[in-house]
């Protein structure tokens, strides 16, 4: 029996199912087109959020923080004046926190009355060089008609961050002796005498007392007011009770003494040197006081001998391991009688007039205080400087 050939029309699909398909073909197109018009437009706002409209609409951009610049300036001017013998007793300073265009920065006004026994042509030299090396630049200088008085400004790549006037004084000494004065116990101590001790226009050195509650912070404060920070280092005396902790005594092993001087530096890393408190034992002491100085030197930090003991060893020791270091000269307040310690002040202004420089150690106390306020214009005026102790030790 023959077979009949293949035909499609046999097979032709229902009409209705053939629209049907038609239709689902249809939505299906459809479904497409709207899902790549959600594509293309989702595509189209993340272009324009991260391209365009960046492009035409840029995040503002952080200001530029000029404040390191002009403060390693500000520090390398205030050395020259210093060197110039322009005490901080004859600065009047304005600062003013600016920001413009993008950029922060301090500006400072300054008035200095500098000694008329330097000519105005070497503060000029003096603060430009000063100011060259600490990266900044000289933007412009100006005479007075009067020939008496410069004004200069200073910047950081072209930015002004400093406008000096120079005046020069006929009735100022220039420098002709240097007094350093150490304040013991701040840390220990934390009123409001031992605040205004660092609010005084003189160079301080701060001895603070590691481990207690305030010593941190004030010996970050006394930093930041311009002054030295030095370790006041608890160590035994002859007679009475140390009262601190970590204190170096005379019985204590060589590691155990390391380890505390190691830690008390470590508390107070803004300190550059380090003075004794009590300690009349302790610095009598060879063996201690070599082990505690090789931990100083070591650190990199300076040695002040508080003299607390007329038997003390430790500028010879200190001098033997080649260190820098000195000692006190007289204590300004072991009579609590604002007489004395302006007398004892004036007998060290003499010391620094004669040999050129002196120390002298007090502490935070009322009388010790009025005493530096009612004498510190006077002896300025005579040729004597108030500097850190850092600027006189051997």
């Amino acid at each position: 029996m023959s077979r009949k050939p293949f035909s499609r029309s046999r097979f032709r699909v229902p009409r209705r199912i053939r629209r049907r398909s038609q239709i689902t073909k249809s939505v299906v197109k459809i479904l497409a087109l709207i899902l790549l018009l959600v594509v293309a437009i989702l595509g189209g706002h993340y272009l324009w959020q991260g391209f365009l409209h960046e492009r035409l609409f840029p995040p503002p951009q952080e200001a530029k923080d000029y404040h390191p610049l002009s403060d390693l300036v500000d520090v390398a001017l205030k050395e020259a004046l210093d060197e110039l013998g322009a005490s901080p007793l004859f600065i009047t300073q304005n600062v003013t926190e600016k920001e413009e265009e993008g950029t922060r920065w301090r500006f400072r006004q300054l008035s200095i009355r500098v000694t008329a026994q330097i000519s105005l042509f070497r503060c000029n030299l003096a603060i430009t060089k000063a100011t060259q090396r600490a990266g900044g630049q000289v933007l412009s200088v100006v005479q007075s008609r009067q020939g008496n008085g410069l004004t200069m400004k200073l910047g950081v790549e072209g930015l002004p961050t400093h406008l000096l006037e120079l005046i020069s004084d006929q009735d100022i000494q220039p420098t002709l002796g240097r007094l350093a004065i150490i304040i013991d116990d701040f840390g220990a101590i934390n009123n409001e005498v031992a605040h205004s001790m660092l609010r005084l226009p003189i160079a301080l050195t701060a001895a603070v007392i590691p481990g207690h509650p305030s010593s941190q912070q004030i010996s970050r404060q006394a930093k930041g007011a311009g002054h030295e920070v030095f370790v006041h280092l608890p160590m035994q005396p002859k007679k009475g009770e140390l009262g601190e902790e970590n204190g170096i005594f005379v019985d204590l092993p060589e590691d155990e003494i390391r380890r505390r001087v190691r830690w008390a530096l470590a508390e107070l890393p803004e300190a550059v040197g380090v003075n004794n408190h009590m300690g009349s034992l302790a610095t009598e002491n060879e063996r201690v006081m070599a082990v505690v100085l090789q931990e100083i030197k070591a650190a990199g930090k300076i040695f002040v001998d508080s003299r607390t003991s007329s038997q003390s060893v430790a500028l010879d020791v200190a001098l033997r391991l080649n260190m820098s270091c000195a000692e006190s000269d007289a204590y300004l307040d072991d009579q609590d009688d604002s007489a004395v310690i302006k007398k004892r002040l004036t007998m060290l202004a003499e010391r620094a007039l004669r040999e050129g420089s002196a120390i002298g150690i007090g502490h935070i106390r009322v009388n010790t205080l009025q005493a530096l306020e009612d004498i510190i214009p006077r002896l300025e005026r005579t040729g004597v400087r108030f500097v850190h102790v850092s600027r006189v030790l051997r």
